[in-house]
């Protein structure tokens, strides 16, 4: 909503009513005149005898409102100058003659303007599930029977598709959704693209320049980085993913860590299609790691796995059978027992 800086001539019920008496006394080829043009004209420079003239009605009629009009503006502190030129402004809604002189002000206009975005888009068949806590710019294009639950926030040039979920607490700036894509509770979206059919969250983060391939999941408590995860990938839980290409039909499990930065550089981790990563495991980049192999759990993976392998590195297990109970038979009695 533009904001004026001039000033502006606010009319009283009465103001209007004798406004709407000299309308009513034009001619039927100029009665629907729009009310400001009068004082439009008189502004230019425009005599009022030449005003009553195109509007075909008496001088008197059009003096009458313009002296009321401007008397009301010079009781208000509003004097014209040659530097400050006054301005009439008649408008079937109050709220566009509002001005912003602190940040109270500021906050009620911009509600006014979230509430006629969101008009907008619900007349438009977007569901907003609470107006009063949903915040959309509008420079956001959502497509119909999307829903929007409470405490969304949807900035910058985002582009929701059709018939998705954002959940509660979502935020999501300059990002790119396609139709059917389900964000759960508390997902943070930067400049970013998700496809079709994606799930993410609940508390995922997608950093810029992530992309989301068709029907991947991402899941709670996973942050992803520059990267691409392919489709029908998963990363389902308490994952950093950066740096990354990864193929379809990748299953990454829980606690994975691709170690992208070196102190000094970032570097590329490659994950070829259908690879399964092990719990726990760390993916010292650069990596590769082919079509279909398989990491096992626990596993610091410092170099390449080549495709159908099983890649392992860890601590080889060692169980030492009755430790316990000769470790206590040894143990001396505390004092006092």
């Amino acid at each position: 909503m533009a904001i004026s800086r001039r000033p502006v001539l606010l009319l009283t019920a009465e103001e209007t009513k004798l406004l709407d008496e000299l309308r009513g006394s034009l001619t039927a080829s100029v009665r629907d005149v729009h009310r400001a043009q009068i004082l439009w004209r008189y502004h230019a420079g425009e005599s009022v005898t030449g005003i009553a003239r195109a509007l075909k009605t008496t001088r008197v009629s059009v003096a009458k409102w313009i002296d009321k009009a401007l008397q009301m503006g010079v009781k208000e502190g509003m004097k014209d100058t040659p530097h400050k030129p006054r301005e009439a402004v008649i408008t079937d809604d109050p709220s566009e003659c509002l001005g912003v002189n602190d940040r109270r002000q500021l906050a009620e206009l911009g509600g006014i303007m979230r509430r006629r975005i969101l008009d907008r888009l619900m007349a438009a068949g977007v569901t907003v599930i609470d107006p009063a806590t949903t915040y959309v710019d509008d420079t956001v294009t959502i497509g119909i029977d999307t829903v929007l639950h409470p405490n969304v926030s949807l900035a910058g040039r985002t582009v929701v598709g059709a018939e998705c979920v954002v959940s509660a607490g979502c935020q999501v700036t300059d990002t790119t959704i396609a139709d059917g894509v389900l964000l759960k509770p508390y997902c943070v979206l930067a400049e970013s693209t998700v496809e079709t059919g994606a799930q993410l969250g609940p508390f995922c983060h997608l950093r810029p320049l992530s992309h989301v391939g068709a029907n991947a999941k991402i899941g709670n408590f996973v942050e992803l980085k520059k990267s691409r995860i392919g489709r029908g990938s998963k990363v389902p839980h308490l994952s950093y993913v950066g740096d990354t290409q990864m193929g379809e039909g990748v299953n990454v499990g829980a606690g994975t860590i691709t170690c992208n930065y070196d102190g000094a550089k970032k570097h590329e981790t490659v994950i070829g299609d259908g690879v399964f990563v092990g719990t726990n495991s760390s993916l010292v980049a650069p990596l590769t790691i082919g079509e279909g192999a398989y990491v096992a759990a626990g596993s610091v993976i410092t170099k390449n796995v080549p495709p159908g392998s099983l890649a392992v590195a860890r601590g080889r297990q060692e169980t030492r059978e009755g430790w316990v109970s000769r470790k206590n038979k040894d143990k001396k009695p505390k004092h006092g027992e």
